[in-house]
């Protein structure tokens, strides 16, 4: 059985000489070793004060250029990404136009020399009637409106999105929301009833007086009485 005279174990040297118990950790230390122990708190305190001014930087920084705010980064990304995508979606379709057209264009061509050999050969022969001019003026027509207005090629704009839409969500606003919400609850705290109004009317209310616990207090004049609402 240890002595009254006895003391703890130090809990860094372990001999028999502590003089001192910390709180914090439930160790003893002797007084060379309360020393180490209080130093090594002092440093964690530093390093905890050295972490709250980088934050306060940041938070800083932060207010002064809200546009460098990660959710800024990540809208301007999603930004970029989308327009290289109707770019790229853009030049595809070009290219394709393109080449479509250029059949289009061989193959009016194609016709369109066909006509023309026909129309030398008639007029070289000299034999033709009405009929023929009509045609070949149909002809020409419709070699025409395929060069300007090709009805092989059109645009298509589908219905279903191919960039995802983005958009911003926030619980603050209905924190907010439920924390100033006041209940519908009306009661006569001092004064009379007055002219027959119920608990939710007022008649003639010329001050008003919001409370530390958001509670709400309404003279009505003309009722002569004060209403609480919370």
């Amino acid at each position: 059985m240890a002595t009254a005279n006895s003391r703890a174990n130090c809990s860094i040297c372990n001999k028999a000489n502590a003089t001192c118990f910390c709180s914090g950790c439930s160790e003893g230390f002797c007084f060379q070793h309360l020393a180490e122990h209080q130093q090594i708190l002092r440093r964690q305190l530093d390093e905890i004060i050295n972490d709250h001014n980088q934050f306060q930087q940041k938070v800083i920084q932060q207010k002064q250029n809200p546009h460098n705010s990660s959710l800024i980064q990540q809208i301007n990304q999603w930004e970029k990404n989308s327009i290289h995508e109707i770019q790229q979606t853009a030049q595809q379709c070009r290219e394709t136009v393109m080449e479509l057209t250029q059949k289009t264009i061989n193959d009016v061509q194609q016709k369109f020399v066909e006509l023309s050999q026909t129309l030398k050969e008639i007029r070289e022969e000299n034999e033709f009637n009405e009929i023929d001019l009509n045609n070949f003026q149909s002809k020409l027509t419709q070699i025409t409106e395929e060069f300007l207005q090709p009805s092989n090629i059109s645009i298509r704009q589908d219905s279903q999105e191919f960039i995802n839409k983005i958009s911003i969500i926030s619980s603050f606003e209905e924190i907010q929301t439920k924390e100033n919400k006041y209940q519908q609850f009306g009661i006569t705290v001092a004064g009379g009833n007055g002219q027959g109004a119920g608990l939710n009317q007022l008649n003639g209310p010329d001050g008003i007086y919001i409370d530390d616990d958001k509670s709400i207090y309404i003279a009505d004049s003309w009722n002569d009485r004060i209403v609480k609402w919370n």
